[in-house]
């Protein structure tokens, strides 16, 4: 694990399935979207959103990734997988084996 993720581990409140809901809503993406790209409910992209936001104190999920932005818990610059070391990475690394 590089430094920045060890960092981002043991100081960002969030689990790293709400900074990957949150780092692909930066990128533009919707809720819907985002369930696709992750393989789950849209529903389920909607709580880890509002978890998100109750756990940063954000009025909504908007806020919520402009405070995670602010705070380094999510990067626009890298790769989403690489900011938030999400099982999407892990499925699409088993695909290739």
């Amino acid at each position: 694990m590089s430094d920045d993720h060890d960092r981002v581990s043991r100081s960002c409140p969030l689990t790293p399935r709400e900074r990957e809901v949150l780092a692909w809503a930066a990128r533009g993406k919707s809720a819907s979207a985002i369930s696709t790209i992750l393989h789950i409910a849209k529903r389920t992209v909607d709580e880890h959103a509002g978890s998100a936001c109750r756990k940063l104190g954000a009025a909504n999920r908007v806020h919520a990734v402009a405070i995670a932005l602010h705070d380094r818990f999510i990067d626009l610059e890298g790769s989403c997988d690489a900011a938030c070391g999400t099982a999407a990475a892990r499925t699409r690394e088993r695909g290739r084996a």
